[in-house]
C-alpha cells in the first residue's frame, strides 16, 4: 500500500483542511502532527491503547496539547481535540 507524508497529502489538496478524522489502528504512535497546518483545527483520532500501551497513548495526546489542541470530549477511545 502506498503512503503519503501528512505535509504531501495537504501539499496536493485544492484548499487547506480544517480538519483531521484518523482511524488508523495504532499507526497514529508514528505520525508526525506537526506537519499539520495551522488551519487544522479539529482533530477526531481514535486512540488505541491496548494495542499501543498506554505510554505511547499518553505521547501522541500530549502532541496534540503542546500543538495547541484542547482535548474537548473523549468517547470510549475516540477523542475530539479542539484549537
Amino acid at each position: 500500500m502506498p503512503s503519503l507524508s501528512l505535509h504531501t497529502i495537504v501539499k496536493q489538496m485544492a484548499a487547506s483542511p480544517t480538519a483531521l478524522i484518523c482511524d488508523i489502528e495504532g499507526a497514529e504512535t508514528y505520525l508526525d502532527f506537526t506537519q499539520l497546518p495551522k488551519t487544522v483545527t479539529r482533530i477526531i483520532i481514535e486512540l488505541h491503547p491496548s494495542i499501543v500501551g498506554e505510554a505511547a497513548n499518553q505521547r501522541v495526546i500530549d502532541q496534540f496539547h503542546a500543538l495547541g489542541f484542547k482535548t474537548q470530549s473523549v468517547e470510549e477511545n475516540t477523542w475530539l481535540f479542539v484549537r
